[in-house]
């Protein structure tokens, strides 16, 4: 399946009404498994991607570069649709630019960005920092402007840590899940 069939078919999954469990991959061998069990979608978990790749949690040492090149190797090795954990994007909003290029790039489905400030924490663990709510917003945008020109079914999520971050809560997540409104594919 080509990459664009494959952003296609996640936008199909993702309507269709039905819950899908997205079991994360982290290298081809790992997908290939996911894929003959059965599961019509899979992710790529940067936890999983550290800990194989490093043997160390999800605290941002995993690069963007070192994420493009398992999820080529994985959107290769499977015909189904791929969704990436890419952290932060990696950076400021050039640099989440750069990520959904290159991820499009890659293969994948879709991808998602945490609003966390660098270096990130991994979601599950406290002390997690936000970044400022208009900086948080305008790297979405400024991700979505590269994916709309790139192929508009490709999945761009927008991830909040408000709710277990510090000074954060409840409020301040759906706050910031609120304030991104993405078009629709075309």
């Amino acid at each position: 399946m080509q990459a664009s069939s494959k952003t296609a078919r996640f936008r199909e999954l993702i309507a269709d009404g039905k819950l899908h469990v997205r079991p994360s991959a982290f290298d081809a061998l790992s997908a290939r498994i996911l894929e003959a069990a059965g599961y019509e979608i899979i992710g790529i978990s940067g936890y999983c991607v550290s800990v194989s790749m490093l043997g160390k949690p999800d605290v941002g040492l995993v690069t963007m570069s070192e994420t493009v090149r398992v999820c080529r190797d994985i959107c290769k090795s499977v015909s189904i649709p791929v969704m990436v954990d890419c952290d932060t994007g990696y950076g400021d909003a050039l640099n989440a630019m750069r990520t959904v290029d290159s991820i499009i790039e890659a293969g994948a489905g879709g991808l998602f960005i945490e609003d966390q400030v660098e270096p990130k924490r991994c979601g599950h663990v406290q002390g997690k920092q936000l970044l400022p709510f208009d900086e948080s917003v305008a790297k979405i945008r400024a991700a979505a402007r590269v994916r709309d020109g790139l192929d508009r079914n490709f999945v761009l999520m927008a991830r909040t840590d408000a709710r277990g971050a510090v000074g954060g809560s409840f409020e301040e997540a759906v706050r910031r899940a609120c304030a991104i409104s993405m078009p629709a594919p075309t």
